[in-house]
């Protein structure tokens, strides 16, 4: 961000040689420099002494929240950008140190953090179900620099057409929905934790679910209202396909999310603080939620013993697996390096994973018949419907509806886009050097477990202790 604010100052009006490479260094200088006061005391004025440090920091240039936005100098976009691109890497290590100090603290912050969010998303319901139109557009001039109709005629100049209802692009937009809503499954990841889990699980997972839907369909109504329906899709067009002057992004310095456009609407800093604040809680949601299904993942692995015997290690005085946990956060935070700093496409590496679970939910409907011995032995054997196993019925159905969700991302250029496509994409070297690292990890360590009398193939012939 401190390159972007230094490249704009340097093609401002007012100054003249400073777009040379020399002369954003000399600016990048000045920005990040501090002046030292020095002064003297004493009756004789002979002895010196510090007066003030005064940074002239960008961030120092204007303190404190003043009324008008101008005097800001921008300082507002520059702490959103910060926020948007700091964010998860920031969250990443308190979440890992939330569930290195056990689970009773985890579900403690998480009840408290939920509160407040669902408090946010009530302050941001109550404005935008009362806030007017007219409100909105005379903020998005004076505080947006935009003009309301001139961002819809933009985007109809440049091909956008806003058709109503479409039950077809509802469909091809279910992407965004299950990648937002299909973390519940994350939480089976604590199922050995939670008290009388089978109906916790059940109620927690399909009731979030339930929960979720109905907001996100409130919130749809709400911003509709406040904003409208033709130009929420005008500027998200401007925006996705970088139409000059015409969207948040060159004016604020922001994608047009609701919460920048809440913020507008707001008109007030410390209203929209809150707005920003709400989703960045529920930003955080999601980070213990991964690094739990992670560690989880990494101590099955180890009691596998397909992986070193101390990803399974368990603190004595947080008994929380502390290495799993550092492994992943170190993990999760250079992978979000690469996705913040080296424009690397997240969701189209997410259908690497839509593929093992295809694999997974295939093995799910043929296992009552294949291993019909471990089957029966679990709990869910008693369940049947149609004369079927109940197992092999949600097998079939998440099968399909999994598949339609590969496809459309498969074929969404925006959503993700195609992972083997001419030349080949970063993402999918990483995927197949992480293929053929995971396949000579696992000859190499059943060999080395063989020599010691282990043989792995025992570990899949009953069914695990979760």
């Amino acid at each position: 961000m401190i390159e972007e604010y230094i490249d704009r100052l340097a093609q401002h009006e007012q100054l003249d040689g400073f777009d040379t490479d020399a002369g954003k260094r000399v600016l990048s200088l000045w920005v990040h420099s501090t002046v030292a006061k020095i002064g003297w005391k004493g009756r004789g004025r002979r002895d010196q002494q510090l007066d003030y440090i005064q940074p002239l920091h960008l961030l120092a240039y204007r303190a404190g929240l003043p009324a008008a936005g101008a005097r800001h100098r921008r300082v507002h976009i520059f702490l959103y950008q910060l926020r948007a691109t700091l964010c998860p890497q920031s969250l990443i290590v308190p979440s890992g140190l939330l569930m290195t100090s056990g689970t009773r603290r985890y579900f403690v912050v998480q009840r408290v953090l939920f509160a407040i969010a669902m408090g946010g998303l009530a302050v941001l319901a109550v404005l935008l179900a009362f806030a007017s139109r007219d409100a909105f557009t005379a903020n998005l001039s004076s505080l947006g620099g935009l003009d309301y109709a001139k961002v819809i005629s933009t985007a109809e100049a440049n091909g956008f057409s806003h058709q109503g209802f479409s039950l077809s692009a509802s469909v091809s937009f279910v992407v965004f929905g299950w990648f937002a809503l299909g973390a519940a499954v994350n939480s089976v990841a604590l199922g050995g934790e939670i008290k009388r889990v089978r109906r916790s699980q059940l109620v927690g997972m399909f009731g979030a679910l339930v929960c979720c839907a109905l907001v996100i369909s409130l919130f749809d109504l709400l911003a509709t209202r406040a904003f409208g329906d033709t130009f929420q899709g005008a500027v998200a067009f401007n925006s996705i396909n970088g139409v000059a002057d015409a969207s948040t992004e060159s004016t604020v310095g922001a994608s047009p999310y609701i919460t920048v456009l809440s913020g507008i609407l707001a008109g007030n800093i410390p209203l929209a603080v809150i707005i920003l604040f709400t989703f960045v809680v529920w930003i955080w949601f999601w980070i213990p939620a991964l690094v739990c299904y992670g560690t989880r993942s990494m101590i099955a692995w180890s009691f596998d013993r397909v992986a070193p015997d101390p990803l399974g290690y368990v603190s004595e005085r947080f008994h929380t697996p502390v290495v799993a946990i550092w492994t992943f956060v170190v993990g999760g935070a250079t992978f979000l390096w690469l996705v913040a700093y080296q424009d690397i496409a997240f969701l189209t590496m997410v259908e690497v994973l839509i593929a093992v679970w295809l694999v997974v939910l295939l093995a799910a409907m043929i296992f009552p018949y294949l291993r019909r011995g471990i089957y029966q032995t679990s709990p869910v054997s008693r369940l049947r419907l149609f004369g079927l196993p109940l197992m092999t019925i949600t097998g079939f159905i998440a099968l399909v509806y999994l598949g339609w969700v590969g496809y459309l991302m498969w074929n969404d250029p925006i959503a993700a886009g195609p992972l083997i496509k001419s030349p080949p994409p970063l993402e999918f070297w990483i995927v197949a050097g992480a293929i053929a690292v995971g396949a000579l990890w696992y000859v190499g360590i059943k060999a080395y477990r063989a020599r010691r009398g282990i043989d792995l193939r025992l570990a899949f012939q009953q069914i695990p202790i979760e």
